[in-house]
């Protein structure tokens, strides 16, 4: 599992950041910035990414669901809903969008973030 912790072998414990294996560039673009989901059945879900893993299974916190029309449910009159923290199984997902704006804004921390001490700005 890639998150901004690092990765987690199969103990669950989280692996020396010296032998963690680097994250992906378009990764590191979209950790923290809200997304868009499709799911196979229609829903959509959108919050900011937290983590992927080499499944492409996506884990988005502060998660909202929308039901696509004619979508079957225990509440029709409700077509959006607070979900929280959420794991979409990559093998459900057809379509990830993000914002243009929120995507250049976060690139900026990013790079901001990947600094070392002790580097002159």
């Amino acid at each position: 599992m890639e998150n901004a912790a690092g990765t987690f072998p199969a103990s669950g414990t989280p692996l020396p950041m010296s032998q963690q294996p680097p994250l992906s560039p378009q990764i590191a673009r979209l950790l923290s910035v809200p997304i868009f989901v499709t799911t196979t059945d229609g829903r959509r879900f959108h919050g900011p990414l937290v983590a992927t893993d080499r499944e492409q299974n996506i884990i988005l916190s502060d998660a909202t669901e929308s039901l696509p029309p004619g979508f079957k449910s225990r509440r029709p009159d409700k077509r959006f809903r607070y979900v929280g923290m959420i794991v979409i199984p990559g093998k459900y997902i057809v379509r990830v969008e993000a914002n243009k704006q929120a995507l250049e804004a976060n690139t900026l921390q990013v790079q901001l973030r990947s600094l070392e001490p002790g580097d002159i700005v």
